[in-house]
């Protein structure tokens, strides 16, 4: 990770430790405060103490920490724009596809099988028409045989 440098003027106090100073040296608490780009404190927390025998002028270099990295990282993850959201996002929209093409699909085959139902109906009204014709016709053709065998004995009969 890359290192940050704070100068004295991103410290935000130095005040003097509580501790008793012995043999002159120099005993400073700083906590510093680093304004990020967002102005947000990013080095929230860090406190030094430095112990000098004689009054300095330096750098401090620090670089994040493993719970820092973490917490970037997840919030990367679980953020608003994060993996997380972007392939529930993209899984949603996937759903909401499926789910159109089911209810396209259910009213396609609803007109099918009204249609199916339909010709089935008109099948068997056809059918039963059909049917009707036939016992007629067997009729006639009984009545037709029963009087030619009518006549025919009648005309036997009398010869």
């Amino acid at each position: 990770m890359p290192e940050k440098s704070i100068t004295a003027a991103h410290v935000s106090e130095v005040k003097p430790s509580p501790a008793t100073v012995h043999n002159s040296d120099m005993l400073v608490s700083m906590v510093i405060a680093q304004p990020s780009s967002t102005g947000v404190n990013t080095a929230n927390g860090l406190e030094l103490l430095i112990t000098a025998t004689a009054p300095f002028d330096s750098k401090v270099n620090f670089s994040k920490g493993i719970a820092a990295s973490v917490a970037d990282t997840l919030s990367k993850v679980t953020g608003a724009s994060g993996i997380i959201k972007t392939a529930e996002s993209t899984v949603n929209s996937q759903i909401s596809g499926v789910q159109k093409q089911i209810s396209d699909w259910d009213t396609k085959l609803a007109g099918y099988q009204d249609q199916i139902t339909t010709e089935f109906n008109n099948m068997e009204s056809a059918l039963g028409q059909l049917q009707n014709q036939g016992q007629m016709i067997s009729a006639l053709l009984s009545s037709i045989t029963n009087s030619s065998s009518s006549s025919s004995s009648s005309s036997k009969k009398s010869s």
